[in-house]
């Protein structure tokens, strides 16, 4: 959940590592596959989406309470706007 004065700064940063990913996932695939072996390459990429989904399951369980966080945060500083 990202403060909307920095989901420009949210979104690039997701931008800049997603282009990386296309740009050099490949690269080190092939560095796995040409030291590894195809399967063994594989099961590497295997286990990193693993992670992932690990990591990822994990953050669902802090959405609700960060959105809530915000979403106060956000109603304050109206308040405050609207006293000033």
């Amino acid at each position: 959940v990202t403060h909307p004065k920095a989901r420009g700064q949210a979104f690039a940063f997701f931008n800049l590592f997603d282009d990386f990913g296309k740009g050099l996932g490949p690269f080190f695939v092939s560095l796995l596959i040409s030291s590894l072996g195809r399967q063994a390459a594989f099961n590497v990429g295997i286990l990193g989406f693993a992670i992932c989904g690990i990591a990822n399951l994990a953050i669902f369980f802090f959405v609700a309470r960060d959105e809530a966080n915000l979403q106060a945060e956000l109603m304050l500083e109206a308040r405050e706007r609207d006293m000033s």
